[in-house]
């Protein structure tokens, strides 16, 4: 892993972006967020050769957007073949029922879990990518 942290936190929602940041951000000593507010601007991102991020480190996904939901952009992504040395650990983030989004998140191998929001950063703490977070 890089000396810094990238996260991409890809979610409509301006609030809870800027919420997620905040926590991330006291939790980690050095991070980069790059927050998207849909599938297609992340996605766009990732295809785009003259990036400045290479690949996160974590993926943190909604699955209720506008423009490009979190199903259509997952979809999209395991078609890109992204040629990166770091693996990017990637989580499903939604209020949707927990019961419901597990199966449906079988069908994609890259999919490393699933968060209910709201995030209760001070839950307890579980490994993303290798980082240690309170989830």
């Amino acid at each position: 892993m890089d000396l810094t942290t990238t996260i991409f936190l890809i979610d409509d929602d301006a609030v809870y972006r800027y919420g997620m940041q905040k926590k991330l951000r006291a939790q980690l000593s050095d991070v980069n967020i790059i927050p998207f507010k849909n599938g297609l601007e992340a996605l766009e991102y990732l295809a785009n050769e003259s990036r400045e991020i290479a690949y996160p480190d974590l993926m943190l996904v909604d699955i209720n957007m506008p423009v490009m939901n979190g199903w259509e952009f997952l979809n999209e992504l395991d078609k890109l073949e992204l040629k990166t040395k770091k693996e990017t650990s990637l989580y499903v983030v939604s209020n949707f029922s927990e019961i419901a989004l597990k199966e449906i998140c079988k069908s994609f191998n890259f999919i490393k879990g699933y968060l209910q929001k709201p995030i209760d950063l001070k839950a307890s703490t579980t490994e993303m990518g290798g980082l240690s977070i309170a989830v």
